[in-house]
């Protein structure tokens, strides 16, 4: 999470384009060419699994960066951000709406993208993630977490010794 600085670098780099962006309630950036209405959402998510400002190394070998985070979702942002200054340019004769999300990574669920589809009229999605550049995935893309709990009558291996404790329970789950 922390995603805040990273939106407002978003924010900034859209705006040499002429876009309004706003950073919205969930802390989204959202920008919108082509008029009101429906829109085709092109949304990349902002979050790395790199603790806020993490100094991250990136290595230049000739025209190819290298380094942590570049798939996952620099370049995602990358693009998103180039598809949004080419659009400020020539705006299309539809709404495009582009939005930096929160929340990707681990427990944040989707929670950005999700609440851009509660608050946003939206025609249809493109998530650009950067992983996978030379592959597209068309259809519904979910996310599920799970938490489990283990409990049994053991447990410390003195005291209750020869009873079943939760790691017990665990193994025997993944079987």
């Amino acid at each position: 999470f922390a995603e805040s600085q990273r939106a407002v670098l978003v924010q900034e780099l859209l705006a040499p384009a002429g876009l309004a962006a706003q950073i919205d309630a969930a802390g989204n950036v959202v920008a919108r060419v082509g008029g009101d209405g429906p829109a085709l959402a092109l949304v990349a998510h902002l979050d790395t699994v790199f603790p806020d400002l993490t100094t991250i190394p990136i290595v230049r070998d000739g025209v190819r960066l290298t380094g942590p985070g570049i798939g996952d979702n620099a370049l995602g942002i990358a693009a998103m951000l180039y598809v949004a200054r080419e659009l400020a340019e020539t705006p299309p004769s539809r709404p495009v709406l582009f939005a930096a999300t929160v929340g990707e990574e681990g427990l944040g669920d989707l929670s950005g993208v999700t609440a851009l589809l509660d608050t946003e009229p939206i025609r249809a999605l493109i998530a650009v993630e950067g992983h996978g550049i030379d592959c597209l995935a068309v259809g519904g893309i979910a996310s599920i977490r799970l938490r489990a709990e283990f409990s049994g009558p053991g447990g410390h291996s003195w005291s209750d010794r020869g009873r079943g404790s939760a790691i017990h329970a665990l193994i025997g789950a993944g079987e």
